[in-house]
């Protein structure tokens, strides 16, 4: 038997608690249990063109993306953050992506019917990035429902991969960005 930590975060951030939970016939991946890694050396003014695209191209890599955008959980996470500005074009093109990833977060209870997918991830990656969250990136007539639901009613819209499209024609027009990357 394995026991697995399941921390809860109140949406205020300022009260978090723990229960264990028994799994049975569980491995225990490298990533479920995630120490502090050094912080990565990235210095996003430094960052040439090839490097952005290397790093658009890790975002696969992200294992954790951490409560509050935390860093020190997971260094591919960490260096998006480092990145700053310069990755939000690749983030922005990659929000569209429907592969399944499985959930960034193993040790935050998931929602049920829900796979994350590398749009997800990008999405996610980016609203930290920006300290923003994702009604506003909504419809409004779906803001009541996210005042109510959190962050499912994003997943219940992005349902409909056009919807992901819209998301992202909104992400370009608030953030002044044209398409920069395949």
């Amino acid at each position: 038997m394995l026991k697995l930590l399941i921390l809860c975060t109140v949406f205020a951030g300022a009260l978090s608690c723990g229960h264990s939970t028994t799994v049975q016939n569980a491995t225990t991946p490298s990533s479920m249990f995630a120490t502090p890694l050094p912080k990565p050396n990235i210095q996003s003014q430094s960052l040439t063109n090839e490097q952005i695209v290397d790093l658009c191209n890790r975002l696969k890599e992200i294992q954790i993306v951490p409560p509050k955008g935390d860093r020190g959980m997971d260094s591919t996470f960490d260096s998006f953050m480092e990145a700053g500005d310069k990755i939000l074009p690749c983030l922005i093109d990659r929000v569209v992506g429907t592969d399944n990833v499985g959930p960034p977060n193993p040790i935050a209870p998931g929602y049920a019917g829900i796979q994350e997918t590398n749009g997800d991830v990008a999405f996610f990656v980016l609203l930290y990035l920006k300290n923003v969250t994702a009604d506003q990136f909504l419809p409004e007539g779906l803001q009541d429902d996210y005042k109510e639901e959190g962050v499912y009613t994003y997943y219940k819209y992005v349902r409909n991969p056009e919807n992901r499209k819209k998301i992202q024609a909104i992400l370009r027009e608030r953030f002044q960005i044209g398409i920069v990357m395949n």
